[in-house]
């Protein structure tokens, strides 16, 4: 199947969605909050950035360590430290400075301590677990390249793990007090495991010979019952489970192998529909969510303070102007990263 590839491309539109509504989770008011769970999407982006981490080196067969960490440090760390910056300066002005919190978000450290999750910058909880999983796939990598797995078997040890997971997560979940759940959601080793599906799903792609059938069975129908699913999930989340009366917690990765059959078949389908999804402008709006995703909160504050409180509008109205605000903003703190990052080359 020579004219088999993966291709990132149609996955963009997803990935900028996805952080749009988690921000509308986050600021938009009862219908984003208690009717969409950002639990999903969480897991979709960590089993993405597995399936693209391990599609970006599948080719190496090891790591250089020093350009991987210096890539990987300067597409996140900037942004968080930025963000974090500016968060500090809110905070100390509002007499609501944590030292302890700001110490450990320093070091994105901060997910792995009880209370203190959410210190200093909320959002950025998730960009410490991913900074964890970045730092322990090259040895994932190194260890499969050097035993060359069965696909299939490896594939089997993701679903292994993300089921143990869920045990644990959920065994944990109802034994702790209440105000530990937080902590317990926030948790690096409990998301891990959506990250690690993510590597044995690019692996099962790219190895073995389901890569003739998903070559095959790429038409525009296909496609279109895949994104019905995608708003289905989105909007009722919960809805599956209903259906079969399992009380799993939606937080804990109920989804990932789900989401990994969405990924796989948007990442190797070729149809007009995935055409569509690749233009260069869904990429455009995919650079931009990083950004939107980490300033959310210290761009937040900016917008209520210095424009939000001026104004009188309604909620909703309100809501999409701030949206439109954090995108603006992104889009030029995303220029004004990639002028740096020219200069500092040039130095």
């Amino acid at each position: 199947m020579k004219d088999f590839t993966v291709e990132s491309a149609p996955l963009n539109l997803f990935r900028f969605l996805a952080i749009i509504i988690i921000v509308f989770i986050h600021y938009g008011g009862g219908f984003f909050k208690y009717y969409i769970s950002g639990g999903p999407l969480v897991t979709f982006f960590y089993i993405l950035s597995g399936y693209g981490m391990f599609l970006g080196n599948q080719k190496h067969e090891r790591i250089n360590l020093r350009q991987y960490f210096t890539r990987r440090a300067t597409r996140l760390l900037p942004f968080y430290y930025a963000a974090l910056f500016m968060m500090v300066l809110f905070l100390i002005l509002s007499s609501r400075f944590s030292f302890t919190g700001f110490f450990l978000s320093l070091f994105c450290i901060q997910s792995w301590f009880p209370n203190y999750q959410f210190s200093v910058n909320p959002p950025a909880w998730f960009v410490t677990n991913l900074m964890f999983f970045y730092c322990v796939f090259p040895a994932i990598h190194s260890l499969i390249k050097k035993e060359t797995p069965d696909a299939t078997r490896l594939l089997f040890s993701g679903l292994l793990l993300w089921v143990f997971t869920l045990i644990v997560h959920n065994v944990i979940m109802s034994s702790f007090p209440a105000t530990y759940s937080d902590y317990i959601e926030c948790f690096p080793l409990f998301h891990f495991s959506s990250f690690y599906l993510g590597i044995c799903g690019a692996y099962f792609v790219t190895e073995s010979e389901t890569r003739k059938y998903l070559a095959v069975n790429n038409s525009l129908p296909y496609t279109g019952l895949i994104l019905l699913f995608c708003v289905v999930h989105l909007i009722h989340p919960d809805v599956f489970t209903e259906i079969i009366g399992d009380k799993m917690l939606i937080e804990s990765s109920w989804y990932a192998p789900l989401s990994l059959l969405v990924i796989i078949y948007l990442s190797t389908a070729r149809n007009n529909l995935t055409k569509f999804l690749s233009i260069r402008f869904f990429g455009l709006l995919a650079i931009i969510s990083f950004p939107v995703y980490i300033f959310q909160a210290p761009l937040h504050v900016i917008y209520t303070h210095f424009i939000g409180k001026f104004l009188e509008i309604k909620p909703g109205a309100d809501t999409v102007l701030f949206l439109m605000f954090i995108m603006l903003a992104a889009s030029v703190l995303n220029k004004i990263e990639i002028k740096l990052k020219s200069l500092l080359l040039k130095a």
